[in-house]
């Protein structure tokens, strides 16, 4: 990660979404299956990306279709949680209703499936007040029972949230130590189907402190 960062500069501009990706897969495949860069970790990126557009797709004809230690300090761990909320990838989960509930006056009968879509959660003003702004003092305070789920939750646990959380403490931490960048298009649209990206990849300048 830090040989990353470093690299960057020498660029002087970078699309900060591709790069982010790129090592996170690279750390990833490190990881998990001692890959180093090249051409095999390479081909496995761009199969696991088709993979995901296909099921992620949506056939629908209308339009907008040290870990221990860096979690031990509070205001670290806010500004990841309240990154996550923002930033969550995972558009929503399936759920199999093991029970009849009622539900604002809709009853699901049981083994009926549904769909709990996360972004309408993490940005629910009942739940985070002014949703859309990045507020990580919004954590000084516990979180009431499911009303985060960025990870899924219970048995179902995506098994890569620690690892995730992980990292993105390290890339804050570097980041915001040893560099100065701005983006470029900081008005840039952002589509969230399949997943939220910005248009232009999150441009920024960026050169070393």
């Amino acid at each position: 990660m830090v040989a990353a960062l470093q690299s960057w500069p020498q660029k002087g501009k970078i699309k900060t979404y591709n790069e982010v990706k790129k090592l996170t897969c690279e750390n990833i495949g490190k990881l998990f299956a001692s890959l180093e860069k090249g051409p095999t970790l390479d081909t496995m990126k761009s199969l696991y990306e088709g993979v995901m557009q296909g099921i992620r797709a949506m056939p629908l004809k209308f339009p907008g279709t040290a870990f221990h230690h860096a979690f031990q300090v509070g205001s670290k761990r806010h500004v990841v949680e309240e990154t996550i909320r923002m930033a969550n990838i995972v558009v929503f989960v399936f759920r199999l209703v093991s029970k009849e509930v009622e539900f604002q006056g809709y009853k699901i009968p049981k083994n009926r499936k549904v769909i709990l879509w996360l972004r309408y959660l993490h940005m629910n003003p009942e739940t985070f007040e002014d949703p859309l702004c990045f507020d990580p003092e919004r954590w000084n305070e516990p979180m009431k029972p499911v009303v985060f789920m960025a990870f899924g939750g219970g048995v179902r646990i995506c098994a890569g949230n620690m690892l995730a959380r992980m990292q993105l403490v390290f890339f804050l931490r570097h980041l915001s130590a040893g560099y100065k960048w701005e983006l470029l298009n900081p008005a840039a649209e952002m589509p969230y189907l399949p997943n939220p990206r910005p248009v232009d990849g999150v441009e920024v300048s960026i050169s070393a402190i």
